[in-house]
């Protein structure tokens, strides 16, 4: 008597490694342009008043485009395509958080900012907008890039470990020089606290989206079965498409 129970794909499969591969590849495509956007921004200003936050935003755009360039080409090993996935984004996780420093310096540079209070206060401000940069692009990866729920939270978690460690410990001082942030400063704990409990809401949504979206490809799986068989690959089509099939009884 056949087995009732959906019989899934491998995860080593050619189907799954050329999907990871191609999904990989978008993500980082759609992150290229994303923050070359954002680059050619930061050139108009840079043209005024020219930093040290632009430098670093071009080698973040630049590293976008060479994790788009080595996931594209060639045929990618499953392991590869999970190592430009993750490593890449705690690599660009890294970079965005020198970003925000020096954004920071340039922000209260250019609005006269002297007092702690509003040093501080333009702290959380520069910080919330680059979580929210940081989450949206999580929120692309979930849903571009075939993932496991449980790889999802644990990618999206470390990502912001980066960013937050940067943000709770270093500040910037004159000069384009980042210094350790003094132990009684305004910023504890109410930032480090505030950017977590963000964080938190961007690994549940991410998450859910990681799950929906793997739900969905086991329905597929299930749908591709024809009763006790499990459709392999189709190999022809005219008036009668036929297919192979193998059995799984």
């Amino acid at each position: 008597m056949p087995d009732p129970r959906p019989v899934p794909i491998s995860e080593d499969s050619e189907e799954a490694r050329a999907l990871l591969q191609t999904r990989v590849a978008l993500f980082w495509k759609v992150i290229f342009f994303i923050i070359l956007l954002g680059s050619g921004l930061g050139l108009i200003g840079a043209v005024r008043a020219p930093g040290l936050d632009l430098l670093v935003t071009l080698a973040s755009t630049a590293s976008a485009g060479v994790f788009w360039w080595l996931s594209r080409r060639g045929t990618r090993s499953i392991r590869f395509s999970r190592m430009m996935d993750s490593w890449g984004l705690l690599l660009n996780s890294a970079i965005g958080a020198l970003t925000g420093r020096y954004l920071l310096e340039g922000f209260a540079r250019e609005h006269s900012l002297v007092s702690a209070e509003a040093v501080t206060m333009a702290d959380g401000y520069v910080s919330m907008l680059q979580l929210f940069g940081m989450a949206m692009m999580v929120a692309i990866r979930a849903a571009l890039i075939p993932s496991s729920p449980r790889r999802t939270f644990i990618i999206t978690a470390l990502f912001v470990l980066p960013m937050i460690l940067v943000t709770t410990l270093v500040v910037p001082v004159a000069d384009g020089r980042l210094a350790w942030r003094a132990l009684d400063s305004l910023a504890y704990p109410w930032l480090p606290a505030t950017a977590a409990m963000m964080w938190g809401f961007a690994i549940i949504t991410c998450t859910v989206i990681s799950w929906v979206i793997y739900g969905l490809r086991a329905e597929v799986r299930e749908a591709r079965r024809l009763g006790q068989y499990v459709l392999e690959r189709k190999i022809g089509e005219g008036g009668w498409v036929r297919s192979i099939v193998r059995a799984t009884a």
